[in-house]
C-alpha cells in the first residue's frame, strides 16, 4: 500500500470502498489510484471467484449503469491473452469517460430475430493483430483491414508496431565481447523470423483465425508495411505516440498543434541519438 518512490503513484492505504448491489449480490465500488481516465472506478464482487463473461455478468453491468447512468461500465475478456486485469477475482471497470467507439460512425445496422428490441451496428475497430485470437469463437463475422493512409499522396500503408509488446534484448556495458553477443542476438532474431513468424502467419492467422480471402490479402499489406516509431519507444519530447491516444480524451481535435508543440524536442532528440552512434 505504500506510495512509489518519487510520489508518482499515490499510496493505496486510504482507499474507501462503497457498497453497491448488482444482480442481487454485494459488490464494492472504489476509485482507481492509478486512473486511466476521468473518475476511473472499479467494481469488485464481494465473493472471491474468477472473472467470467456470462448472462449474470451482463445483468451486473446493466444494474451498474441503472445505478450510475452518467458512467460507463465494462469488463475485460475472461481470457488470459486479452487485457491486463487480474482474472482470479470478478470485477468490472468504468468511469466518466467517452471512448472513440461511442462516437464511431455506424457503417450499417442489422436486426436480430430472437431479440426484436435490439439493434446491432457494424463499426470499424482499431486493434493489434494479436487480438484476433480473442475472436476465434465469435459467432459474428469479422474482417481485417490495414490502418488507412494519411492521404492519397502516401505511396504505401504504414503499420505501426506497438512498443508496448515489442521484445527487447539489451547487452550490458560490462560485456567484454559485445560483437559476439550482437552476432548471437542477430542469429536468434533471424531464426525467429523463419520459425515463429511462419507459425504465427501461415499456421495461426491465415489458416485458423482469418475467415475470408480478402482479410488474408490485407494481412499481407500489414506485415509488409511494418514500421517502428523510435520517438515513441524512447519517449522523445514527451513521446509522439501519446498524442494519438490523447485525442480520445478530448472533445476537440488538436492533433496539428499538439504535434507542432513537440516537434522541436523530437528533432533535437533525434540529432542526439544519431550523434551517440557517431561517438
Amino acid at each position: 500500500g505504500a506510495a512509489a518512490a518519487g510520489g508518482e503513484h499515490p499510496a493505496r492505504q486510504n482507499l474507501r470502498i462503497i457498497p453497491v448491489e448488482l444482480d442481487g449480490e454485494r459488490w464494492g465500488l472504489q476509485y482507481s489510484p492509478y486512473a486511466y481516465f476521468n473518475e476511473h472506478c472499479i467494481a469488485m464482487s464481494a465473493y472471491h471467484r474468477p472473472m467470467h463473461i456470462d448472462e449474470k455478468a451482463l445483468r451486473c453491468l446493466l444494474d451498474f449503469v441503472d445505478l450510475l447512468p452518467h458512467y460507463f461500465i465494462g469488463s475485460n475478456a475472461d481470457l488470459p491473452i486479452v487485457g491486463g486485469s487480474i482474472l482470479s477475482h470478478d470485477h468490472f471497470q468504468g468511469g466518466d469517460h467517452e471512448f472513440p467507439m461511442m462516437r464511431a460512425e455506424v457503417a450499417e445496422t442489422f436486426s436480430m430475430g430472437a431479440f426484436p428490441g435490439v439493434e446491432g451496428a457494424v463499426l470499424f475497430f482499431a486493434e493489434m493483430i494479436g487480438a484476433i485470437g480473442g475472436y476465434r469463437e465469435m459467432v459474428d463475422d469479422y474482417s481485417v483491414l490495414p490502418m488507412p493512409k494519411g492521404d492519397e499522396s502516401m505511396p504505401e500503408y504504414r503499420a505501426y508496431v506497438s512498443n508496448g509488446w515489442t521484445t527487447l534484448y539489451a547487452i550490458p556495458n560490462t560485456n567484454t565481447d559485445i560483437e559476439r553477443s550482437a552476432t548471437i542476438l542477430d542469429t536468434m532474431c533471424a531464426a525467429s523470423t523463419d520459425t515463429v513468424m511462419t507459425a504465427l502467419y501461415d499456421v495461426m492467422l491465415t489458416s485458423k483465425l482469418i475467415r475470408d480471402e480478402e482479410s488474408q490479402e490485407m494481412l499481407e499489406y500489414i506485415f509488409a508495411s511494418k514500421c517502428y516509431d523510435i520517438s515513441g519507444d524512447l519517449a522523445w519530447g514527451g513521446g509522439l505516440t501519446g498524442i494519438y491516444t490523447g485525442l480520445s480524451n478530448k472533445s476537440t481535435n488538436t492533433f496539428v498543434s499538439d504535434m507542432d508543440s513537440r516537434l522541436a524536442a523530437n528533432e533535437k532528440a533525434l540529432e542526439d541519438f544519431l550523434a551517440s552512434f557517431a561517438d
